[in-house]
């Protein structure tokens, strides 16, 4: 069946027979075999109703009778937009213009023309959530607010025929995290109605707050606590809290805030890391549940709330790492799984919010300023110049490293969590690296994303997706998806961080001792002067192994740096303005090299093409080998 992959699989079972543990490896035999019964007995006794654990809510009862006052969210509600007239709009302005020629965006970057009486359609469960919780009205609010000609008029027809109860049957609607994405999308509807002072949209005030009343009745009694310490439980009291503070007018309000606030203080400490790192292991993540994060400061402050101690320094931390993440062009590099949330730009104005409210105490790198950032300020904050950026910075808890070379504008950032497992949201790719310079993806982290619908999804959190290298088949790290099937006793250690003298830092993996004791795998990054970048991986043990180790390229236009001879050992890069790096390789006697085509993930819901370039050889261990980038802003190396 293919539960457990191949090459773990045959080194698990080696392991058993080697140690005497009989009884894990005859049942690892069996595996296929049990999963088969276990399926056919799940089918017999499946529940046929909605997969939704709901409490038992009072049937037919009314919902309040609810003002067309609008209340602050998070502060003072400001009258009017004002201040913010210089920021860029064109994009959203864009999507609006698509969404009423019927062409929306839904999970994540992914655009589908969309025929809503025909949902079941879509391939991806993920866009079918997302039209659920209503990220488009969503942009037609925004867009509304900032006087787009027809945005008003399309909001006031498209939702409320979304709120006209054709949807109180569907399972995907009534699923508890849709739920909440939901409840914040019309609180934030909400905010923008008010703001834009528009007559078109006026009406739909008191049908949005039923629609919350009822959403937040129904979250409250289906809390996402059978996923254990996971994000659901954070984003599930952003719902209730939201709306708490929309529907200030309803009863229940105080009942949902206190439910809110007991959440986020049990669980929000237990999943950000000492370092300031969001603990599911992705870059993404990381910077959505910053906004999260602010979103409880926030919450706070307004309800003169005491966060639990010390975690408003984790709250600062976590916008120091989401500041060294984004990088000066506001792009993301997107180790472990994409959100199908939010796509990386719809989170750019975040961190001015942040430097604003002082949970970011250096001014931002990425400095746009958007609607998220008027959302949360009220208004555009000035931000000051930034000051230049460290050259080196490592986040030991959860295995981020930024590496600088300031005055030629090269940034390296790399991740391999030091924790033994992979996280909810994590990937194989341990030790894996990107590199930009000026604005160009030069190599790429390929990106992951889980999905319960798409099968792809395995792969690309698998090993042969990522930058890292492979031993035997294995990954330097057992893959969530096998790591259900296989005993703890087979699990290896994690890894460790260093940083080195200078711009540089060291990444240890102890993952390969499960193929055989002893073998650590080391890799370090490091400028050795403004324009040079060294790579190195050291392999220690003893055996013989197959090794593969992948670079992926992207879309960037390495070439053999010599077309007389074609080398793929010295690979050039140039771009528009006559700047250029160059690549060279040196790899151990017998490794073969090749560039292969391979996909790659800018966000999730959008993959592209790209290449990679491929090692490949048999080893006797230990042995090592390198890379070395040489930068020139001038024209040819």
């Amino acid at each position: 069946m293919g539960v457990i992959s191949q090459a773990e699989r045959s080194n698990f079972l080696r392991q058993c027979w080697r140690t005497g543990r009989w009884g894990d490896g005859v049942g690892t035999l069996l595996l296929p075999l049990r999963m088969s019964l276990y399926g056919m007995r799940k089918d017999v006794l499946r529940p046929r109703g909605k997969p939704v654990q709901s409490a038992r809510l009072p049937e037919h009862e009314a919902p309040p009778a609810f003002s067309k006052d609008i209340f602050p969210l998070f502060g003072e509600n400001a009258p009017a937009v004002m201040g913010d007239n210089a920021m860029d709009l064109q994009a959203l302005f864009a999507e609006v213009d698509s969404q009423i020629q019927g062409i929306y965006r839904l999970a994540g970057g992914r655009t589908v023309r969309l025929d809503i009486a025909n949902l079941d359609a879509l391939e991806d469960a993920e866009d079918h959530h997302a039209y659920h919780r209503l990220y488009w009205a969503l942009r037609y609010a925004m867009a509304a607010a900032y006087g787009h000609q027809h945005a008003g008029k399309a909001l006031a027809e498209a939702l409320p025929q979304w709120m006209d109860g054709r949807w109180s049957d569907s399972a995907v609607a009534a699923w508890p995290y849709t739920v909440a994405e939901r409840i914040a999308s019309l609180t934030s509807i909400l905010f923008w109605i008010g703001r834009s002072g528009g007559s078109a949209t006026a009406s739909l005030v008191v049908p949005i707050k039923r629609q919350v009343w009822s959403d937040a009745r129904q979250l409250s009694a289906t809390i996402e606590y059978g996923l254990g310490l996971h994000n659901h439980l954070l984003n599930d009291a952003r719902g209730l809290f939201l709306a708490s503070v929309a529907l200030a007018d309803c009863g229940q309000a105080a009942s949902w805030q206190k439910q809110a606030f007991e959440i986020w203080d049990e669980y929000f400490p237990k999943l950000v890391l000492e370092d300031g790192t969001f603990a599911e292991q992705s870059s993404h993540y990381h910077v959505l549940l910053s906004r999260t994060a602010l979103e409880y400061w926030l919450a706070c402050r307004r309800c003169r709330r005491a966060l639990p101690t010390g975690f408003e320094s984790r709250i600062e931390s976590m916008f120091r790492l989401a500041n060294e993440l984004f990088r000066p062009d506001g792009s993301l590099p997107r180790f472990g799984d994409n959100s199908p949330d939010r796509t990386g730009q719809d989170l750019w104005g975040l961190l001015p919010a942040a430097f604003f409210y002082g949970l970011l105490k250096q001014p931002p790198r990425h400095r746009a300023i958007t609607p998220l950032t008027v959302f949360y300020c009220g208004a555009a904050p000035d931000l000051p110049s930034c000051p230049p950026a460290q050259s080196s910075l490592v986040f030991p808890k959860g295995g981020f490293a930024i590496l600088r070379s300031a005055s030629m504008n090269v940034e390296v950032a790399a991740h391999g969590d030091a924790r033994e497992s992979v996280g909810p949201h994590g990937d194989a790719g341990r030790g894996s690296y990107e590199l930009w310079w000026k604005g160009d993806v030069l190599v790429r982290e390929p990106g992951s994303f889980f999905s319960n619908t798409d099968a792809s999804s395995r792969f690309y959190q698998c090993g042969e997706a990522q930058n890292v290298t492979s031993l035997d088949g294995l990954p330097p790290v057992i893959t969530r998806q096998d790591a259900r099937f296989l005993a703890r006793w087979y699990w290896p250690e994690g890894g460790v961080w260093k940083s080195l003298p200078g711009a540089g830092a060291e990444f240890r993996c102890e993952a390969f001792s499960r193929l055989h004791p002893g073998i650590v795998l080391f890799r370090t990054w490091r400028f050795t002067d403004a324009g040079t970048l060294a790579f190195a991986e050291r392999i220690e043990g003893t055996s013989r192994v197959r090794f593969e180790s992948r670079i992926c390229l992207g879309d960037a236009s390495w070439n053999p740096a010599s077309s007389r001879e074609p080398d793929l050992r010295h690979l050039l890069w140039t771009s528009a303005d006559g700047s250029s790096a160059q690549m060279d390789v040196s790899a151990p006697h017998g490794v073969a090299m090749e560039i292969a085509p391979c996909r790659f993930l800018p966000d999730y819901g959008v993959e592209k093409a790209g290449r990679v370039l491929l090692l490949k050889g048999t080893q006797r261990l230990p042995f090592s080998w390198t890379i070395q980038w040489k930068f020139s802003p001038g024209g040819a190396v």
